[in-house]
């Protein structure tokens, strides 16, 4: 389950040469290190600018010997095309490959030439098959947020790489896009399907006492609605779910769950589990409703980048004169979403009309809204950025509005074009560079609108 993670370990090589200014590739080394370790990394570096090659063959064992997570071979001052060479092939992890701005010029000798020994060294291990990663600037400022969130996708992929999504009973019917190949998801991924009959799940609330799951019916800050109240065994049920899959969660190490919410429950059991869903994403269980793998992924990975809960929804309308989207699902959203002047109302499913789902518009604030998914020729990763704006009460569920940073009907015709199933995660706050680096180290290719 996703807790409590070890420190990304980075490797940290500064090069200079004699012939230019060691000194300052010195103090870029020591601002460098002291960044990292601000930014909680663990941080395995020769301790001083490293210049020759016998230096190169020691720091390749050290870091080898140390399992670091990444190596930044940083051009404090220049290096011969040797040094990262040796490093970079002699290592199977991501490899940055840093540059810094000039010192002062003042009319005497070059006294760095780190963007001229990156540019080289850049060219060196492509050639050699080496695709490392490129970054220029000063440590501080603008290069901290990089390598902030370079750092902050590098552990959202450790913990992928050994995540478990419990698949409750399978897909929902005809929803294909729901479906996934877990052979690769975990080939590719690293990402475990462990599944769960809905049989396991009944047997489990057979366990839950009318006391336990009223007690949790009394602590839901959200209104009742008369409806719900007269069919109290179906509410009972609805939260037994949500207590049985807690418990299921711990049991078993999961990391995220894809409900299989229909038809068996609704029809089969007579109540909905969309509370159930949003009171396990609320209680900071990752849950992603019909069944849908890839959606419950694109939740994790949210998840693990910013600030959660996430909102998992269709997109059910666009309005190009306002540039804004409509995002929706029938009831599962957690409360922590709702716009803070709105009723949260527990009712019957609008469409089922069985008890229970929750309605209410979500709250304003810039999101991120992506989906995970396989294609044809591997995994590709849809994302787009907007301002949630305050929205009324469109519809039952959970509806938001977006203001979209790209054309909306150009995030359309993307969807369209490039196949995109109809279930989305939204997340509040802008995590769009993380999710950049985090496709660059998992060769996901992505596609942003905007």
């Amino acid at each position: 389950m996703i807790g409590a993670h070890s420190p990304i370990k980075v490797g940290l090589a500064t090069f200079a040469q004699p012939t230019f200014d060691v000194a300052w590739a010195e103090a870029i080394r020591v601002q460098t290190k002291r960044m990292l370790e601000q930014l909680e990394a663990e941080v395995v570096a020769w301790d001083k600018p490293l210049m020759y090659e016998a230096e190169a063959y020691e720091f390749r064992d050290l870091i080898c010997r140390a399992a670091v997570d990444i190596v930044i071979l940083q051009s404090g001052g220049f290096s011969f095309g040797g040094l990262p060479m040796t490093i970079a092939t002699g290592v199977d992890v991501p490899c940055v490959i840093w540059s810094t701005p000039e010192p002062e010029f003042d009319g005497g000798p070059i006294r760095s030439n780190s963007l001229c020994a990156g540019i080289m060294n850049n060219a060196h291990l492509k050639q050699a098959g080496v695709d490392a990663e490129f970054v220029y600037g000063a440590p501080g400022s603008e290069t901290e947020n990089t390598i902030r969130a370079m750092l902050k996708a590098l552990n959202a992929v450790k913990v992928l790489r050994r995540a478990k999504i419990g698949v409750v009973g399978h897909r929902a019917p005809g929803f294909y896009s729901s479906g996934f190949d877990e052979v690769r998801l975990q080939a590719d991924l690293g990402v475990e399907a462990f599944h769960i009959d809905l049989s396991t799940v009944l047997k489990k609330m057979e366990s839950i006492s009318d006391k336990e799951a009223d007690g949790a019916i009394n602590d839901i800050a959200a209104a009742i609605a008369e409806s719900v109240l007269e069919n109290r065994s179906g509410l009972r049920k609805s939260v037994k779910v949500y207590l049985a899959l807690k418990d299921l969660v711990q049991e078993n190490h999961l990391d995220a769950l894809a409900i299989k919410c229909w038809p068996e429950f609704p029809q089969e059991q007579g109540f909905s589990v969309c509370l159930s869903i949003s009171l396990l994403n609320n209680a900071g269980i990752v849950a992603a409703c019909e069944g849908d793998v890839h959606g419950a992924v694109s939740m994790l990975i949210q998840n693990l980048l910013g600030e959660g809960p996430e909102f998992f929804n269709d997109l059910i309308h666009i309005e190009p004169e306002d540039n804004q989207g409509v995002y929706w699902h029938c009831g599962a959203a957690p409360m922590l979403l709702a716009d803070e002047g709105a009723e949260k109302l527990v009712q019957l499913h609008g469409m089922r009309k069985t008890a229970a789902s929750i309605s209410f518009p979500l709250k304003p604030g810039r999101v991120t809204i992506m989906r995970l998914q396989q294609g044809d020729e591997g995994w590709k990763m849809f994302v787009a950025g907007g301002e949630a704006v305050t929205t009324p009460q469109l519809l039952q569920g959970n509806p938001s509005r977006v203001t979209m940073d790209a054309p909306v009907q150009e995030i359309l015709d993307t969807i369209i074009e490039r196949g995109f199933a109809h279930h989305y995660s939204t997340i509040y706050g802008d995590i769009r560079p993380e999710l950049v680096w985090l496709c660059r180290f998992m060769s996901i290719e992505l596609i942003e609108v905007g």
